[in-house]
């Protein structure tokens, strides 16, 4: 694999390396690799589930919203490759500066609302919520799945509690109305790269047309991690969805977005857990467990960890 992309960066990107490729990372969906040249350094992501999604979406947002995501410098489909330049950056998980958080929350709804008028061109899949959390709580109500998944009896039980407030948090969320845009469908704080200052949206394999919350959720959700207690982000949640809700105030009341906004990150992580589990990869079991583990999380957060529009 390597050196057919080596050779295809030299042959058809006519980009000349100065060593040969260097593999950072490998998985069973993706491996990552880092080059030199004398221009600039490069990223190439090998991924052939999502490589011609990804590559898809690259082009359009690095075209119509250059700086918010990596510049896609060649796709390869048929060896599942896209190639950037390498960000001299660190995740934003690793940003103490809280206002470096803000304005990354920022530019995603900035991203979602211009998307109303472009999004039709990329041809993604619109996430069913109602069917997705309908295969959550078939998932739930199997026991065997959920052994099979590895979750523990006492893990079950408070599993098998999420139905009924499932049905609640997605009578909340559908109520908020808002239109469906461009989502990211992993946004969280290390897809998101900060180079001198600005965050950049990276990782787009999840990409799909749904509501806008989904992405504020699917963030709040991994604020809320415990590896994440002692972050200064952590105590400005109220002030990163004040920071979404700008670029959607005209589209929606205060009170029914911060009320959407609170049931938000269950069911953006049930929506996760669904996805995974239907994707049935080898990576999917750990995930789809996890996942279910963390919505109960979700639930059993204290009132004032919530956002309210207060």
């Amino acid at each position: 694999m390597q050196h057919r992309l080596e050779a295809w960066i030299k042959t058809e990107l006519q980009f000349k390396l100065l060593e040969p490729l260097k593999c950072l990372q490998e998985s069973d969906a993706s491996s990552w690799f880092e080059g030199r040249t004398k221009a600039s350094n490069l990223f190439v992501k090998v991924s052939p589930q999502t490589a011609l999604l990804e590559g898809r979406v690259g082009q359009v947002l690095s075209s119509l919203a250059p700086g918010f995501t990596p510049d896609i410098l060649g796709v390869n489909v048929k060896l599942g490759a896209i190639i950037t330049r390498k960000l001299e950056a660190e995740n934003l998980s690793l940003e103490l500066d809280t206002n470096i958080w803000l304005e990354a929350v920022n530019r995603l709804a900035q991203l979602q609302r211009s998307s109303l008028v472009w999004v039709a061109e990329l041809r993604l899949q619109t996430l069913d919520l109602p069917m997705l959390l309908e295969s959550c709580n078939e998932l739930i109500g199997n026991v065997q799945e959920l052994e099979f998944l590895g979750l523990m009896p006492e893990q079950i039980t408070k599993i098998q509690t999420l139905p009924a407030k499932i049905a609640v948090a997605l009578e909340i969320f559908q109520a908020s109305g808002l239109p469906n845009t461009l989502i990211h469908g992993d946004f969280h704080a290390n897809n998101v790269l900060v180079e001198r200052g600005i965050p950049i949206l990276i990782d787009w394999s999840e990409v799909a047309l749904g509501s806008p919350l989904l992405d504020l959720g699917r963030f709040l959700e991994f604020l809320r991690r415990s590896n994440m207690n002692t972050h200064p982000a952590r105590d400005i949640e109220n002030a990163l969805t004040e920071a979404f809700y700008e670029l959607w105030q005209d589209q929606i009341s205060r009170e029914s977005f911060f009320a959407a906004a609170r049931v938000a990150p269950l069911i953006a992580t049930l929506v996760f857990a669904a996805r995974a589990w239907q994707r049935e990869t080898q990576k999917a079991p750990f995930m789809v467990a996890y996942h279910l583990k963390r919505a109960v999380k979700m639930i059993e957060l204290t009132p004032n960890q919530a956002p309210s529009p207060d």
